[in-house]
């Protein structure tokens, strides 16, 4: 730029001494007010011409306007022209003189073809503080525009500093970047295009709260990720927040997690400033907390020497963790086994139960041991053909609702030769007799002299019990005939 000032002050000095000259010597001549211009497509105006130094009495007879090229420039003889397509030529202008004489001047006319848009790839463009780059990829239209080149401006330079052919970032803030052609028409207002740029801290690390531990949640509870880019104070920066198994732990864009199902799942949160990428983690373990635990009896009834299962239901039934410990308040009379639950009843009496979650949930279940033998055959005859038995029930608490009763008749060798059952339907209140007789049966042989009656089964609310073998009460077919 600086040499085309130096050549235009060169040009003007030399028609100013050629004017000089030829107003020294007194010659007439003719002059135009523009030697060479440049105009853009479509543009038109007009060129004054003027005859200098006439002599006295001498006066300008007619004149005309020539183009060398009127595909490019056409010419009016009012001194009009109208540019019509891109190229040069040159604008002579013939005027004669009362005197005979004919005065010739030229200029130049350039017609150009204007920019109409400038565009830039980015609308926006964010930087670190110290970071170096080339500019924008820009493009002029039309394509075949006379001035393709641009110049980059900054509206603040503490923020973005231009450089040769580089950028450089400074500090933090926002300014406007402009690429603003060098095309320079009469009349026309240079395209130019913007572009946002933000500069940031640079960034040397990210912060999570928990990161690299494992942490756990209730299903249904949230928690809320904190994160933040190093150093503190950094603006404008987004963190991605993400879920490896969201059907476990959700998170949104704002790192809010929900616990949704059992499990685990690694929630990352990242964070990218220019070219590089910064991203911490941790593990997340859902588990569905036991709501209710309970045992289907809250009493139970079982015998001395017994052995079962006490076996809780608990909610939901999908629970992550039903560890469970089992206890008895007083294991002389029924001990547990603290994980499976078997209970084994050593004496009568009562004992309580307990089931212990691993959160502390519980549940009882009140164990009443009756006797091994609860309901005992005390006596026993045959009398007017009747079988009469009398028993007593060895209940401390419990009613006996019926029972089974053993019949082996026996020969003078102790053979068994017959046996029956019958039951009985009827209710013995705990530690009282009863009684309960039969016919003899027609079956029972001739040669049998001996029963032998044990209690096989009772029965009681809620349940049967089979009686462990013990010796039978026997006595004789003829006793009491």
């Amino acid at each position: 730029m600086r040499r085309t000032a130096l050549h235009a002050l060169f040009l003007t000095m030399l028609v100013l001494c050629l004017s000089w000259s030829a107003c020294a010597d007194g010659t007439p001549y003719l002059t135009l007010e523009k030697n060479s211009f440049t105009v853009c497509v479509g543009a038109y105006g007009w060129i004054a011409s003027r005859m200098v130094q006439l002599p006295s009495g001498v006066y300008v007879r007619g004149g005309q306007w020539d183009s060398s090229d009127p595909s490019i420039v056409t010419m009016r003889q009012d001194g009009k022209y109208e540019a019509h397509s891109a190229g040069k030529a040159v604008l002579t202008r013939t005027v004669t003189t009362s005197d005979g004489n004919a005065y010739q001047a030229t200029c130049t006319i350039h017609v150009v073809i204007p920019v109409e848009k400038i565009t830039c790839d980015l609308s926006e463009l964010t930087l670190c503080a110290g970071d170096i780059l080339g500019f924008p990829d820009i493009s002029v239209f039309p394509a075949n525009a006379a001035a393709q080149t641009v110049q980059w401006s900054t509206s603040d330079k503490r923020i973005l500093q231009i450089e040769e052919n580089t950028l450089r970032a400074l500090s933090a803030g926002s300014c406007w970047l402009t690429a603003t052609s060098t095309e320079n028409l009469p009349g026309r207002t240079r395209k130019s295009v913007s572009l946002r740029v933000t500069v940031t801290q640079r960034m040397t690390g990210l912060s999570l709260e928990h990161s690299g531990e494992s942490i756990s949640l209730r299903r249904g509870m949230h928690l809320q990720l904190s994160a933040h880019a190093l150093p503190d104070g950094i603006q404008e920066l987004t963190l991605i927040y993400v879920s490896s198994h969201p059907d476990i732990a959700s998170v949104t864009s704002q790192g809010y997690v929900t616990a949704l199902r059992a499990g685990d799942s690694v929630l990352s949160v990242s964070v990218q400033q220019g070219d590089r990428l910064f991203s911490e983690s941790l593990q997340v373990h859902v588990t569905i907390p036991l709501d209710a635990l309970r045992f289907p009896e809250s009493t139970r009834i079982a015998f001395s020497g017994q052995t079962f299962f006490l076996s809780p239901t608990w909610e939901p039934a999908d629970a992550s963790d039903v560890s469970l410990r089992y206890t008895s308040g007083h294991p002389f009379v029924a001990s547990v086994d603290e994980k499976t639950g078997a209970v084994a009843c050593h004496q009568v009496g009562t004992a309580s139960i307990t089931c212990t979650s691993a959160d502390g949930k519980r549940t009882h279940a009140r164990v009443n041991v009756e006797p091994a033998i609860p309901l005992r055959i005390t006596e026993g005859e045959v009398q007017n053909g009747q079988i009469l038995l009398t028993l007593k029930s060895r209940m401390r608490e419990t009613w006996i609702t019926g029972y089974t009763v053993g019949l082996q008749f026996r020969s003078a060798e102790n053979i068994v030769l017959y046996e029956t059952a019958y039951q009985v339907t009827d209710q013995l209140r705990p530690a009282k007799f009863s009684t309960a007789s039969w016919l003899l049966d027609s079956k029972i042989p001739k040669d049998a002299v001996s029963i032998a009656v044990r209690i096989l089964q009772v029965s009681y609310d809620g349940g049967s019990y089979s009686l462990p073998s013990e010796a039978p009460l026997t006595f004789s077919m003829t006793a009491g005939s």
